[in-house]
């Protein structure tokens, strides 16, 4: 049987500077609930009625299907 991999996605403010985005995924990573995180996006959208333009963070963590419940739960204490 194999792994199914799972591939999960948050934004992170654009405001963060890469050292604490670094610091963010780093542990993810060290306790083996990603094996890959990948940042960094640029974003059109519109928001209020205005169009914007902004570069903003987009993490795509790279996880096995059995740890992905984990992993979510994970997220979501970090970012509360």
């Amino acid at each position: 049987m194999t792994a199914e991999i799972v591939l999960l996605e948050t934004t992170l403010p654009g405001e963060w500077d890469e050292e604490q985005v670094i610091a963010f995924a780093t542990p993810l990573v060290e306790a083996g609930l990603a094996a890959c995180v990948q940042r960094r996006i640029g974003s059109t959208y519109r928001w209020r009625g205005e169009l914007c333009d902004e570069q903003e963070w987009c993490l795509r963590l790279k996880t096995s299907e059995s740890r992905s419940e984990e992993h979510t739960s994970e997220l979501q204490s970090h970012l509360n």
